[in-house]
């Protein structure tokens, strides 16, 4: 199958890699999901989920799918709304950077961030936040 998603997942944990944040706070950013030893600040460019495949002309066909982006902070001695504000931030830097270049680079047609769901909980002795997003791309392979 010809597709851009791998392109796409590989551009946007670029934009990841690139944000402020990231050196200033060493955010640990994955393709995929972190394994082992995760760091207290991560960004994972993760699952993809295809809308539709359509044939746009008898040569040329459009695909539009989402791929998962977590965004995931520990605050030690935190609390729950300085966790989710934080994990708000990072995805803010990344939606600036998404929204700049809906091309991603020139890898798709368009693309979109959208928000899903921000949660919080108590660990031990800190509180963890993840906000996850999805990045819907529309692509011509």
């Amino acid at each position: 199958m010809t597709t851009r998603t791998l392109e796409v997942k590989s551009a946007l944990k670029t934009i990841a890699d690139g944000m402020p944040l990231v050196d200033a706070d060493r955010v640990q950013v994955t393709y995929g999901f972190p394994v082992r030893d995760i760091e207290r600040r991560w960004v994972g460019v993760g699952a993809v989920s295809w809308d539709s495949v359509e044939w746009k002309t008898n040569r040329s066909r459009e695909e539009r799918f989402r791929v998962a982006v977590v965004f995931s902070v520990q605050v030690p001695g935190g609390t729950s709304q300085e966790a989710e504000a934080y994990a708000l931030l990072m995805a803010s830097d990344f939606e600036t950077a998404v929204s700049a270049d809906p091309s991603i680079g020139g890898v798709c047609v368009t693309s979109t961030f959208s928000p899903r769901s921000l949660r919080s909980w108590p660990i031990t002795e800190a509180y963890e936040a993840q906000f996850e997003t999805e990045v819907t791309a529309v692509c011509r392979p």
